[in-house]
């Protein structure tokens, strides 16, 4: 008999010898059998085999067709096995003997049938590094008896009939039943093999195991795969040049094909176009790997004079003259692996720190033709005591540096922590002094201190003890204490509760709007204790407010507590517990910044939003902490990552979305996605947005850019960098519900858009035109005038990202999100059409725009985009210019 199907599990032995699982079937595989190809977990093979008594098979032959895919979707059916005892069933599932990862965003559809063991499902999941699985989404399917289930399954068309006909088709795997009553839908393709398809039918009611026959009611061919052209950046040495005087065509550039055209910009002395010359190409990469370049940058090489920028470490001073202050700076330096000549003019900055050996410096000078640097510019970018971690923790300033100056050596819960003059210091909360509750984050040094970045005041000096927070809400005064001497103090009650306020003698009281008694209207700002009482910190009378108003009932609240209890929900959208008892409402537009750990029970977190009279608190802001208790620090190693979107180079972004992301050492090698889906890993680098893969478009040492997982919450999201498994980058990325932007024509996030004009002539013929081209000299984009002519019609074709989780408000498909966008010139407004992710595109959104017949000039589009939650967010400008 013929076996096909992928393996689900080989055995740990010398030349696989043993029982291997190919799809549902059990092979025997002996010395004698014959293996062509490299058997892996996920790999399509075909078997040659006898059948045996006990229903397993003896091989004979096995080929392996097809070898696994990283980051694959794939979708099969089995019962479930194992489930994990957890809140939302989050962990390790095993589905007919595949261990399937569950996360918060697993979407566990239950409408046919309950989670248990038992039970049958259908698996949606993503083939990752050494084949694991991690569902997206699992159905739970209905028991035997209650009839056949309807399903889709996708994958590549990989065995046909021929000729192509009703019977037996395989499709990733998996045999589909095709019938002369099922629909063939060759709308985007023809069915060929390797085709994309998406089969909906179903497995009999009798068998609906993993290897099971589908039964096919439709097969609709899928779009063809096409991946977006990206910005990229990189730096390497030439390596191969073409054979012409304009250097028009092919280079080799750090083994990568740089395309150079007419249109391409290149900088620097023209004497460096030799190979072996250091470059920095920016421009766009297609499909195939090859770069279009905009711009070549003539960097030169080690051996020729120029100016040079580089950052490192400080590994000697060698001083060549003395001063009344003891040795001077002037002399040679050995920075990274170059020697440094600091002379009397060159500038050297030590505001972020002490210019001495471990220390991290920029340098700015002139390159030598011995290899050494005279230096303009030092800048110490980073305190010694190498090498660095993150670090960010909370205490109570001790001491403070004499004089008066915050700048110097603090000491917080009895570490040194270095405050320069670009440390950010925040007080909203009060001033820095002793005594004060501070958040500090920076650089922990291996000799125990820190290096501030920003300083935080979380309670001033005169917080009292059992303060869990601050508060600041309105309400009319119910009762006051007898008055001594003008003075009320004592116990006030205020509000429709009657919350207790504790009035002394550094309580703040403003009567400059009213006086004081029973029944004023009164702000009151103070420090909250778990009992719900407030200590009073100011009492300002103010104006009652209109009859049938909420200011009198809601509160604003800020507090740090710990989390004991969450929802099981995707997102942990719902109702959080605190460890003070309160209640914390979480919907999909609160922000919460979950840069410094993951969301879990024994977190601490900040909580902001607004008090509800019955105690609970509707969350607009939640940070959340990490470590055991309120001191806790948080060390990561790391190197920075900034992450931006990747049209307008913007900090904020969206679910979905296109991002780039700029660092130093990010991957071993330049590689290029060349299909869809999108590659979790590419080049031996993974990218985790909070834990969850990235789909990557593009790596390189220098530039990474990936797709933003779907169904981010909104906040501040970490954001890692994995090499071959270890941690090479970290940083953040903001979320926003919408985060809009569009490609422009040269990369730059701003002039002529990306895009195409689109010409619908009277006789109904249509034809796309360029909206820009590139400038040879300036490599800018140049907008191409558009030609208005009698009787046509004038449609703007754009491109962006951020669109792609915005939720149709009109019950228009086919529109997409149009009435959610607002597109302007001047006074005039632009016609939406369609709003909407771009077809057979990963995370690209499309614009079609209809161009006013009155619209003439150099125009500027404003794009203002609603998110469905009261918000409206821009997106860059672009410019076009129309011609009567």
């Amino acid at each position: 008999v013929r076996i096909a199907g992928g393996i689900v599990s080989l055995p740990s032995t010398t030349g696989w010898i043993g029982k291997w699982q190919i799809g549902g079937t059990w092979v025997n595989v002996t010395a004698a059998t014959k293996i062509e190809g490299q058997p892996a977990p996920g790999a399509f093979v075909e078997a040659e085999a006898t059948a045996q008594p006990d229903r397993t098979f003896n091989a004979t032959k096995i080929e392996v067709r097809l070898a696994p895919v990283t980051s694959e979707v794939i979708r099969f059916t089995g019962r479930i096995e194992e489930l994990p005892s957890t809140p939302g069933r989050v962990g390790i599932w095993k589905v007919f003997t595949r261990e399937v990862t569950v996360t918060d965003l697993t979407r566990i559809d239950q409408k046919l049938g309950e989670v248990a063991v038992g039970a049958m499902a259908a698996v949606t999941a993503k083939i990752g590094e050494n084949s694991n699985l991690t569902a997206s989404e699992i159905t739970i399917l209905p028991a035997f008896d209650s009839g056949p289930a309807p399903l889709k399954i996708t994958g590549k068309v990989e065995k046909l009939p021929n000729p192509i006909q009703p019977g037996e088709w395989v499709v990733s795997g998996r045999t589909v039943v095709v019938s002369a009553q099922t629909v063939i839908d060759e709308e985007q393709g023809k069915v060929m093999l390797g085709t994309s398809v998406e089969v909906t039918g179903s497995f009999g009611s009798e068998n609906r195991s993993v290897f099971a026959k589908f039964n096919a009611t439709r097969v609709a061919v899928q779009p063809p795969i096409r991946v977006l052209p990206m910005p990229v950046t990189l730096r390497g040495k030439i390596e191969a040049l073409p054979n012409n005087s304009e250097f028009t065509g092919d280079w080799k550039v750090g083994g990568r094909t740089i395309r150079v055209t007419t249109q391409t910009k290149i900088t620097g002395n023209r004497a460096l176009l030799v190979v072996d010359t250091l470059v920095e190409v920016r421009g766009t990469a297609d499909q195939s790997g090859v770069i279009t370049a905009s711009t070549i940058n003539l960097l030169g090489s080690e051996s020729t004079p120029g100016e040079v920028s580089f950052v490192g470490e400080i590994r000697s001073i060698e001083p060549t003259a003395t001063s009344s202050d003891g040795p001077s700076l002037i002399g040679n330096w050995k920075i990274g692996e170059r020697t440094v000549q600091v002379v009397a003019g060159t500038k050297i900055d030590q505001s972020n720190g002490t210019a001495r050996v471990g220390a991290i410096a920029e340098v700015k000078g002139t390159l030598q033709a011995d290899g050494s640097v005279i230096a303009r510019e030092i800048e110490i970018r980073r305190g010694s005591g190498s090498p660095v971690s993150y670090t960010r923790f909370y205490g109570t300033i001790e001491t403070l540096p004499n004089g008066g100056t915050l700048v110097g050596t603090w000491v917080v819960s009895g570490r040194q922590v270095t405050v320069g003059s670009r440390t950010r210091i925040v007080r909203e909360h009060g001033a820095p002094a002793v005594g004060a509750f501070v958040q500090i984050e920076g650089s922990q040094r291996t000799d125990g201190g820190v290096d501030a970045i920003a300083i935080q005041v979380e309670r001033d000096k005169d917080a009292p003890a059992g303060s869990i927070g601050f508060i600041n809400f309105y309400g009319s005064v119910v009762t006051l204490p007898t008055a001594v001497g003008g003075k009320y103090e004592g116990e006030w009650t205020i509000g429709a509760n009657s919350r207790r306020v504790g009035v002394d003698s550094l309580t703040k009281i403003d009567t400059r709007r009213g006086e004081i008694r029973v029944g004023a209207f009164v702000e009151v700002k103070g420090y909250l204790f778990a009992d719900g009482t407030v200590r009073a910190i100011s009492i300002s009378v103010r104006p009652a407010p209109p009859e049938g108003t909420t200011i009198g009932s809601l509160s604003y609240i800020e507090l740090i507590a710990r989390v004991t209890a969450l929802p099981e929900t995707a997102n942990f959208i719902g109702q959080w517990t605190l460890d003070n008892g309160r209640k914390v409402n979480v919907a999909r537009q609160t922000v919460i910044d979950r840069q410094r750990s993951r969301i879990e029970v024994g977190v601490l977190a900040e909580v902001v939003g607004a008090e509800l009279p019955n105690g609970e608190i509707d969350a607009k802001m939640i940070e959340v902490e990490a470590g055991s208790n309120s001191t806790a620090a948080t060390f990561l190693q790391f190197q920075p990552l900034a992450s931006v979107n990747a049209a307008n180079y913007g900090t904020e972004s969206s679910s979905s979305s296109i991002i780039a992301a700029f660092g130093s050492n990010l991957a071993p090698t330049t590689a290029i996605a060349e299909s869809l889906p999108l590659p979790t890993t590419l080049g031996g680098v993974t990218v985790l947005v909070d834990g969850r893969p990235a789909g990557l478009f593009f790596v390189s040492p220098s530039q990474i850019n990936y797709l933003a997982p779907e169904g981010l919450l909104p906040g501040v999201a970490r954001v890692s960098v994995l090499r071959n498994g270890e941690s090479a980058a970290q940083g953040t990325l903001d979320i926003m519900t919408a985060g809009p932007s569009i490609f422009t024509a040269d990369s730059s996030g701003q002039g002529v858009p990306a895009g195409q004009l689109l010409r619908v002539r009277s006789n109904g013929q249509s034809t796309y035109e360029p909206l820009a081209r590139i400038d040879g000299t300036t490599g800018r984009g140049i907008p191409v005038p558009i030609e208005r002519r009698s009787g046509d019609q004038l449609y703007l074709v754009l491109y962006g990202t951020g669109l792609n989780e915005l939720e149709d408000q009109d019950g228009n498909l086919v529109n997409g999100v149009a009435e959610l966008v607002e597109v302007v010139s001047g006074s005039k407004t632009l016609a939406v059409a369609y709003a909407g992710r771009a077809p057979g595109f990963a995370g690209l959104d499309q614009l079609n725009l209809a161009l006013p017949g009155d619209l003439t000039g150099a125009v500027t589009l404003t794009i203002r985009v609603r998110d469905g939650e009261g918000n409206i967010r821009r997106a860059n400008e672009v410019t076009i210019t129309v011609r009567n």
